[in-house]
């Protein structure tokens, strides 16, 4: 009986601890609850050799699928290698602050590495950044032009499953995180 009541005390001060931690917490501490084993972290030459092998598997992956594309296009008749001419997208409706405004308080609050402002930021004054990110988006439409500093990601390549070989560049897969900007403006371009 008091074995029970000793275990049913340790689960509960366990189960009020982490709800505290949930509480209490950033997402960070929830990942650490969620995810006790380390992440790996590599040394400056480790990355460089994972860049480097990154690399050359992606430009090979690249040539492979190239060749493969004009292998294949080669055996296909004439007749079935003309592509169908549809109706080309020339107009984008016009973003307006209150479309933003909605994508910014749905989006995720994780902010990126590549944030200038923390999304939580971006969030919090809402009321004046959503008119700046329609203006941007808009200028985009109408000048056809998506900017570069936006198309970048931070990449973070994970093991797909522990115990791969880590020199296989093929067992890894890239993740990727834009920044908050580029994810608010992906998003217009993708409702637009």
């Amino acid at each position: 009986m008091a074995q029970t009541a000793a275990r049913a005390a340790i689960t509960d001060s366990r189960s009020n601890d982490i709800r505290k931690r949930f509480d209490d917490a950033t997402w960070h501490v929830a990942g650490d609850v969620l995810h006790r084993g380390k992440r790996s972290t590599y040394s400056d030459d480790e990355c460089r050799k994972l860049v480097t092998g990154f690399s050359a598997f992606f430009d090979d992956k690249l040539s492979r699928i190239r060749q493969s594309i004009s292998t294949f296009t080669g055996r296909i008749p004439s007749q079935c290698a003309r592509t169908r001419v549809g109706h080309k997208l020339s107009t984008f409706a016009t973003v307006t602050a209150g479309e933003v405004h909605k994508v910014l308080l749905t989006s995720s609050q994780k902010s990126s590495p590549l944030d200038v402002l923390p999304a939580a930021l971006l969030r919090a004054s809402v009321d004046v950044f959503a008119p700046v990110l329609a203006r941007m988006a808009n200028l985009s439409f109408d000048q056809n032009c998506f900017p570069k500093l936006f198309k970048a990601a931070h990449v973070l390549p994970l093991l797909k499953k522990p115990g791969l070989d880590k020199e296989q560049m093929s067992n890894y897969r890239p993740i990727s995180n834009l920044s908050t900007v580029s994810k608010v403006l992906e998003r217009q371009y993708s409702t637009g």
